[in-house]
């Protein structure tokens, strides 16, 4: 590439080349441990009952995520007490 007199696209290319990626491959290669530790130990699988019970009561409960719009209070508790 030629540079010529003006210099900005190349001393611009030159600072994109002299970036270090180093803190981007830590991530990366701790998230393809990760990921290859929860493959192995197969967290993602659910052991299913063989044979299907028709008589077995099935719920189903959502809660929102936690966040702060106020005061801290007990109702979050009492909230998730009745999923048990």
């Amino acid at each position: 590439m030629d540079c010529g007199s003006t210099g900005s696209v190349c001393s611009s290319i030159n600072i994109e080349e002299k970036r270090s990626t180093i803190k981007l491959d830590t991530i990366r290669t701790i998230e393809n441990q990760m990921q290859k530790q929860w493959f192995d130990k197969k967290f993602f699988e659910a052991n299913a009952p063989t044979q299907w019970i028709d008589n077995s009561n099935k719920y189903f409960v959502t809660f929102p995520y936690p966040y702060m719009n106020g005061r801290l209070h007990l109702g979050h508790t009492f909230s998730l007490s009745k999923c048990e």
